[in-house]
């Protein structure tokens, strides 16, 4: 799994959003209409991850409530904390916003997921 890729179109992705489509409390607030035109649609990173095209390729796809799940080598569905391992290396990409230690200042939750990621990216760009 190339982890660079991933989080590199996770970014472009999620900065092509409104700051209104993205909560990071939640997977999925609204029905799905399309990945590639939200229409409203309000989802965590983890709830975008699970309708990117990008990410779709690689067998991920939305549960019934929008978690992102991907079958395993044993044909097993594995959650949302095994995705974002399996896909990012990193385990709290899909968290919700924490009251202690992380940067928010007056930032939106895309914003928040944007960050989140860019930072993942340092982290994975200097252990290369």
């Amino acid at each position: 799994m190339n982890y660079i890729e991933n989080t590199k179109a996770a970014i472009a992705f999620m900065e092509a959003l409104p700051d209104e489509s993205v909560d990071l409390s939640d997977y999925r607030q609204t029905p799905w209409v399309d990945a590639s035109r939200p229409c409203g649609s309000v989802a965590c990173l983890g709830g975008w991850v699970a309708v990117m095209p990008h990410f779709q390729k690689l067998g991920v796809h939305p549960s019934r409530t929008g978690m992102p799940q991907m079958k395993n080598a044993h044909g097993e569905v594995l959650g949302a904390l095994s995705v974002s391992i399996r896909l990012f290396d990193n385990a709290w990409l899909f968290s919700a916003r924490s009251p202690a230690g992380e940067w928010y200042g007056g930032a939106s939750d895309r914003e928040v997921a944007i960050h989140r990621l860019k930072e993942h990216l340092k982290d994975l760009e200097k252990n290369e």
